[in-house]
């Protein structure tokens, strides 16, 4: 286990964080665990711990970067190969991509933090739309996504749901879903559990492509701090001074 190292904050979080991924990843503990931490004092005390500290904050910054569809995917706390808790924003002066229609290796749980997310959820059918299946791969050490084509597929929507801040929501690997922020700072805590299969399957239009591989580019120190400020500043919590 890769626990990392820092404040009492995010300590406490591993520490806590380690009991829930023990437990079945079906089970409500992921997401009992989002709803406490979300709690405005308690997610500014995290944030808070995480900018005061160097050591932590580089961590962070280290296994953390800007997701090619467009949000910052800020790894908090990383337990490999057990999970990790992490942190998505998209801010609303930078663009972004539609998110193509996926599942993953893993259950997850996430609660929206600010914005709202419009969530889609799909299942292949007879009578979809006709897209290419595509197998993503990606390891721990590995800073890239790689991609291979499976063929085709045919794609049906069968829920949209607006999901407001304060909601809380989990999701078994293979549900087919994207989902579209609001236009606003949308910021989300997302739990990854253990995987129960080495790879995803994304789903792309017709006349859409993917690349063979997409690398990944971490953010420094500096980059990470500039972001947590922005989202403390955006967030209800307890004021800070930075002296």
């Amino acid at each position: 286990m890769n626990a990392v190292a820092g404040p009492p904050v995010l300590g406490r979080i591993a520490t806590e964080l380690a009991e829930v991924l023990h437990e079945p990843a079906e089970s409500a503990a992921g997401s009992q665990f989002l709803r406490a931490l979300a709690a405005p004092a308690t997610f500014a005390a995290v944030l808070d711990s995480v900018r005061s500290d160097p050591a932590a904050a580089a961590a962070v910054a280290a296994r953390s970067y800007r997701h090619v569809l467009g949000f910052d995917k800020l790894i908090l706390v990383s337990l490999a190969p057990l999970g990790q808790l992490r942190l998505h924003v998209w801010w609303p002066d930078q663009t972004r991509i539609r998110e193509h229609v996926h599942d993953h290796r893993f259950w997850f749980s996430s609660v929206v933090l600010a914005g709202s997310l419009r969530t889609h959820l799909h299942h292949l059918a007879g009578d979809g739309v006709p897209m290419t299946q595509v197998r993503e791969t990606s390891g721990l050490t590995d800073r890239r996504w790689r991609f291979e084509v499976v063929g085709p597929a045919r794609v049906a929507t069968g829920m949209i749901a607006d999901l407001p801040a304060g909601t809380v929501y989990r999701l078994a690997p293979a549900v087919l879903h994207h989902l579209t922020p609001a236009g606003t700072l949308t910021a989300t805590l997302f739990l990854e559990t253990q995987p129960v299969r080495n790879w995803s399957s994304v789903y792309v239009p017709p006349g859409g492509a993917m690349p063979a591989a997409v690398g990944q580019t971490r953010f420094t120190p500096a980059e990470l701090a500039e972001r947590l400020d922005r989202l403390r500043a955006a967030l209800p919590g307890p004021a800070v001074s930075r002296g």
